[in-house]
């Protein structure tokens, strides 16, 4: 169980603020069942979560998890995914998302900018099933990082940037 304070990761909302832990007074909600009140860091409004769902949450990295795997990019093995085939694709992009591993996102991530760069060369661009899972790996990754390290999301590029470089 999580506490009131803690930082989680909930399904596709990314990181939330665990604001209370209640029964809510809601008509056509069950009234014995307690429920996560969880504040989105990068949006506004409010979700409700049964304490007990099977919707994906987990608690955000440690400090020195996430230092560790900006520290490990350089080292990334890069995915082989070569496939054009857009189902595919989208099976791939939606299995990672759902168990959202940090590890996972960003080997992707990285394979993917690989590709991006290669076909650049060759005046070529990525597809569009390709482009929106970066954009939305790089902004789950964003939310948690810049929560973790406490750095705003804006900085965190120049931030990682810099120390894969030192």
């Amino acid at each position: 169980m999580y506490k009131i304070g803690e930082f989680v990761v909930y399904g596709s909302e990314g990181v939330c603020e665990v604001e209370n832990i209640t029964q809510l007074n809601i008509s056509e909600i069950n009234k014995n069942k307690t429920y996560y009140i969880l504040k989105p860091m990068h949006e506004n409004g409010k979700v409700f979560v049964p304490i007990d769902n099977n919707i994906f949450i987990r608690s955000v990295l440690k400090y020195e998890e996430i230092q560790k795997l900006i520290e490990d990019i350089p080292t990334i093995e890069k995915n082989k995914c070569d496939t054009n085939n857009i189902k595919v694709l989208q099976d791939r992009y939606k299995k990672l998302l759902k168990n959202y591993e940090c590890i996972d996102l960003l080997t992707e991530l990285v394979s993917l900018n690989e590709k991006k760069n290669n076909l650049i060369k060759n005046k070529k661009k990525l597809n569009q099933v390709d482009e929106k899972f970066m954009k939305i790996a790089k902004g789950l990754l964003e939310d948690e990082f810049s929560i973790v390290l406490g750095i705003p999301k804006e900085d965190l590029e120049t931030y990682v940037i810099d120390k894969i470089n030192k």
